[in-house]
């Protein structure tokens, strides 16, 4: 079984959370999940997971200082070592946050993390469709049933 992080940086409310919460549905079958706030876990609980999924909004056209400021926290050599990585970019824009995600996973390869090449862009999420009687979105879950295969 694997045990599985997934961060983002959104109140409980909020529609990020709201997709790490359909995230989490998806993992269930291969482990363990856990949901928490980039500004709020401390860098050194990161170590025990295996897989760590971010989904990443769209901040200013990059993505929140709360994911850079977790990965400078993480040492060095950094707790993100080797660690297999599922970006998910979302936005309220045309693009889902590519530029963002892009960069963020240029930082996550220079501490080493594997960066899974097939990422998920969700834009528009404003009018994404949360209802908990429809599947999952098929992209979203066909990316993350292949990153934890």
């Amino acid at each position: 079984m694997k045990k599985i992080l997934i961060l983002t940086q959104s109140s409980v409310d909020g529609m990020n959370y709201r997709l790490a919460k359909e995230c989490q549905a998806v993992c269930s079958p291969f482990g363990e999940s856990t949901i928490a706030n980039a500004s709020s876990i401390p860098p050194s609980s990161m170590i025990e997971y295996s897989h760590i999924i971010m989904v990443v909004p769209e901040w200013n056209g990059s993505f929140p200082f709360m994911f850079k400021q977790l990965i400078d926290s993480s040492g060095y050599p950094s707790n993100l070592k080797e660690k297999n990585v599922l970006l998910i970019g979302t936005s309220d824009t045309t693009f889902g946050n590519i530029m963002g995600v892009k960069h963020l996973q240029h930082i996550l390869e220079w501490c080493e993390a594997v960066v899974f090449k097939k990422q998920v862009f969700i834009p528009n999420i404003r009018s994404y469709s949360f209802d908990k009687h429809e599947e999952p979105n098929e992209r979203l879950q066909k990316a993350i049933n292949k990153f934890l295969a």
